[in-house]
C-alpha cells in the first residue's frame, strides 16, 4: 500500500514534469496536431495546395507553427494573404487599370498607353475576338470568387481536436512522471 510520502514524492515528481519540459512537449504536440489538421483541410478544399493565378507563378500554401514559449504557440498559415483570398473570396475588379487619384490622374506602374483611350493599361497575352493571338491592350475585368472558408474551417476543426491531444500528451507525462 503507498503511504503519505511515497505519494507526496510522486506529486512532487509530476508538479516537476508538468514545469518547462511538460509544457513545453504538451504545446508541441498541439502544435503538431493543429498543423496536420489544416493541411488535411486544405488537401481537402484545394488539391496540391497550390493556387495558380496569385502571384507571378502561382503560390503554395502552407502551415507552419511557431513554440513561444514553454506554454504558448501559434500555428502561422503562410503565405497570409493566398490564405485570406481563399478564406474570404475576391470582389468583382479590374486588372490592368492604376488606382484614379482624385484628380482623375491615374497612378501606380507605368504602363503601356492604348491608343484609343487616355488610360494606362496593361498589356495581357489573350486571344483576340476573333480567335487570332496576339497582345490586346485594354483592362481585364476578373468576375471575382467566392471564398471557400478554408481557414475558417480549419481553425474549427483544430479547436475541435485539441482537447483530446493535450489529454494524451498530459496522460503521457503524468505516466513519464510517476
Amino acid at each position: 500500500m503507498a503511504t503519505f510520502r511515497d505519494l507526496s514524492l510522486n506529486t512532487g515528481r509530476l508538479s516537476n514534469a508538468l514545469r518547462s519540459d511538460g509544457r513545453r512537449r504538451l504545446v508541441d504536440a498541439a502544435l503538431v496536431e493543429g498543423k496536420r489538421v489544416a493541411l488535411a483541410r486544405t488537401d481537402r478544399d484545394i488539391p496540391g495546395r497550390r493556387l495558380r493565378n496569385v502571384g507571378r507563378r502561382g503560390t503554395r500554401l502552407g502551415v507552419g507553427y511557431d513554440a513561444t514559449g514553454d506554454s504558448r504557440g501559434e500555428v502561422k498559415f503562410r503565405p497570409r494573404g493566398a490564405w485570406i483570398l481563399i478564406d474570404a473570396g475576391a470582389k468583382r475588379h479590374v486588372i490592368g487599370v492604376g488606382r484614379r487619384t482624385a484628380s482623375g490622374r491615374i497612378t501606380g506602374k507605368k504602363r503601356k498607353r492604348s491608343t484609343s483611350s487616355p488610360n494606362r493599361y496593361a498589356a495581357m497575352r489573350l486571344p483576340s475576338a476573333r480567335g487570332r493571338s496576339g497582345f490586346r491592350l485594354g483592362p481585364i475585368d476578373h468576375r471575382g470568387f467566392r471564398g471557400k472558408r478554408t481557414l475558417t474551417r480549419a481553425m474549427d476543426e483544430i479547436e475541435a481536436a485539441l482537447p483530446a491531444v493535450v489529454d494524451a500528451a498530459l496522460a503521457d507525462e503524468v505516466r513519464r512522471a510517476l
